[in-house]
């Protein structure tokens, strides 16, 4: 005989004669061939995968092969504080969600009896505002210096064009954090999560462009001052 009282509170109110949730107002279930929304993933993520890749290897190449050194740059300590803030507190999140329930099965399903500390929606929403400080900072943070700096034209628009790649990623932070908010407020959550998925992965995309597109710049101009005729001129 099915016990219901060892049931949890979710478990009691599924119907497993009918359907998970009702549909929203004015969508018809459709279950035999069903919107994927894959038409915009797909490119999305094919996109973000061959930009991560051709810049990350252009910076390779130029560090190791056209310039010879491989190091970590100078910075000032408040680049370093971004970088440990950031360590520190995705470390602590990741700990955070693994040890969340107890037992451990209702991380990932809701209708096992335990205990879970900790909204992880709510987890996921600190996350998308400290991810947001976290880009404006080091945009900001140069801006006194660069604009102040006795340039040639060429060399503002190659800084132009990175100060840009990270202006997309704050935008693409802030989308996220706009997105993070409806997910919260959303039942269904695996419809709401894809979302929130591919703007976090548009924002880690423009987080590896900012760090590559300096390398691909110095490569580019070596380049054409070859081309040129120009073989020891500074770059």
């Amino acid at each position: 005989m099915d016990d219901s009282s060892s049931r949890t509170p979710a478990r009691q109110e599924l119907d497993l004669n009918g359907p998970g949730m009702m549909p929203p107002s004015g969508v018809i279930p459709n279950f035999e061939d069903p919107v994927t929304g894959n038409n915009v993933a797909l490119p999305i993520v094919t996109c973000c995968m061959v930009l991560v890749s051709i810049f990350s290897l252009v910076r390779f190449y130029t560090k190791s092969l056209n310039l010879k050194q491989i190091h970590i740059g100078d910075a000032h300590i408040s680049g370093y504080g971004v970088i440990g803030i950031n360590l520190i507190y995705h470390t602590l999140a990741v700990i955070l969600v693994n040890v969340n329930c107890t037992p451990h099965a209702p991380n990932w399903n809701p209708f096992i009896p335990g205990v879970c500390r900790i909204d992880i929606k709510r987890l996921s929403f600190s996350s998308a505002i400290i991810n947001l400080i976290l880009d404006f900072i080091p945009l900001l943070l140069p801006q006194h210096v660069i604009w102040r700096l006795r340039m040639s034209n060429s060399k503002k628009v190659g800084v132009s064009i990175v100060f840009l790649v990270g202006l997309l990623a704050c935008i693409s932070a802030l989308i996220r954090l706009v997105s993070t908010v409806q997910f919260q407020a959303s039942e269904d959550t695996t419809y709401s999560f894809s979302a929130l998925a591919l703007y976090s992965l548009v924002e880690i995309t423009c987080g590896f462009l900012v760090l590559s597109v300096p390398s691909g710049h110095v490569r580019e101009r070596r380049g054409v001052l070859a081309w040129i005729g120009y073989q020891d001129a500074e770059v």
